[in-house]
């Protein structure tokens, strides 16, 4: 993939990120403001333990929702930071970060549940809208992994390649993972069948990931690891808080902890490519 290619694919996905924002957000707000949104009372948190029984703490739909849309807004934001400080990089891990920004812009799907009233336990739709979060949480892990397996220059040529099997992996676990429509949880997203054992898929692409980075800094003795190493936890911490974020301080931490890590990442990644 050229830098021209790459590029133009950027900014055509701060494009559509924007669209799908702006109609999400203007939609939610005329709902709210007809007062047509319905929620559930027996909606499930997503959470094996209790939550105190405080306004920070406790279940609110206004949380949930901007913890939706901050996903959005992130997807544009960093796509934006990427296309001005990588615009003249040739920096491979780019775009298998893109495949993380990708997830992030997947879990705005999550808002039309309660817009539409999509509360049908037959809902096609619904179903398909947890399918397609499926498939960005797995897109998520395995871009982060890909940015640090196939990040050497001789894999440059393979780069297409190898993101269209990224996303051919996470599409096809989507489709055939199981879900349930039945319990819909106060994150607006459909139970997911075996949730332990898709969490212990997720934690080992996370941890083989970082063990790959530890290993590769200390072997070509990069220079300030420790941003790296940091600033990969803290996005993964962040992200993993803000996809179950359904009250006012997970919402604080997740979009705090995601946005800071991101930072020191992406500025720990340009920096090397400028050292280069």
């Amino acid at each position: 993939m050229t830098l021209k290619s790459r590029n133009r694919f950027l900014l055509a996905f701060i494009i559509a990120a924007s669209m799908l924002f702006i109609f999400s957000a203007v939609r939610l707000g005329l709902s709210i403001y007809k007062n047509t949104i319905y929620i559930p009372e027996s909606l499930a948190r997503p959470f094996s333990f209790s939550m105190p029984q405080t306004i920070l703490f406790s279940r609110n739909f206004y949380a949930t929702s901007a913890g939706i849309l901050f996903f959005l807004l992130y997807s544009i934001v960093v796509t934006i930071f990427l296309l001005v400080h990588f615009e003249k990089t040739q920096s491979i891990e780019v775009i298998y970060f893109m495949a993380f920004v990708t997830g992030c812009l997947f879990e705005g799907t999550r808002i039309f549940v309660p817009i539409e009233s999509f509360w049908n336990k037959t809902s096609i739709v619904l179903a398909l809208i947890g399918r397609i979060v499926i498939t960005g949480r797995i897109a998520v892990s395995l871009g982060l992994l890909f940015s640090v397996i196939f990040n050497e220059t001789e894999q440059r040529q393979y780069v297409e390649r190898n993101f269209i099997i990224l996303f051919i992996i996470a599409i096809t676990i989507g489709q055939i993972y199981p879900i349930s429509t039945v319990e819909i949880l106060s994150t607006f997203m459909v139970q997911i069948g075996k949730e332990m054992l898709f969490s212990i898929f997720q934690y080992t692409l996370m941890c083989a990931t970082l063990i790959i980075i530890l290993h590769e800094g200390i072997i070509n003795h990069v220079e300030k690891l420790s941003k790296e190493v940091i600033g990969f936890i803290m996005i993964i911490i962040g992200h993993n808080i803000l996809c179950k974020s359904d009250c006012y301080m997970l919402l604080a931490l997740g979009s705090a902890v995601l946005s800071i890590g991101s930072v020191i990442y992406l500025k720990y990644l340009h920096a090397q490519y400028l050292w280069k």
